[in-house]
């Protein structure tokens, strides 16, 4: 997703995640195949926790991409954005959108899941709902 772009590890973007934002949350069931691209923390009145954007592949070879925030297209270069954060934004979307055009992603470009990575967040309100309605 991020070749040839400047994107690594660490590298903040700013602007990106706005009021609405998704989050993979580990307790919540999620597709086995699930790959978190970025983990992005964030605070939202008052509690602090994670924007993450994810790919998953399907056994019929779709590849699905979730952004993480409707925020996302802020970061291309049509949108006004510049330097780094136009670099790969704009990189990963063209990226994305070669792998889907060229189809099935998913068998070429199967997601490598790292769900195992990721841990609840400790005071994470939607995290504390699921476990009240578990």
């Amino acid at each position: 997703m991020f070749a040839h772009t400047p994107a690594r590890r660490g590298l903040r973007l700013p602007h990106l995640v706005g009021p609405e934002y998704d989050r993979v949350n580990p307790i919540v069931p999620t597709p086995a195949t699930i790959e978190v691209l970025t983990h992005s923390p964030v605070t939202c009145r008052g509690v602090h926790s994670f924007a993450d954007s994810a790919y998953y592949t399907v056994r019929s070879g779709a590849g699905v991409f979730a952004a993480g925030s409707n925020w996302f297209t802020h970061g291309l270069p049509e949108a006004g954005a510049g330097g780094v954060t136009a670099q790969v934004v704009g990189g990963e979307l063209t990226n994305l959108l070669s792998a889907f055009a060229a189809g099935p992603a998913g068998r070429t470009h199967p997601s490598r899941p790292n769900l195992a990575l990721l841990h609840e967040y400790a005071g994470d309100p939607v995290a504390a709902a699921q476990r009240w309605t578990r």
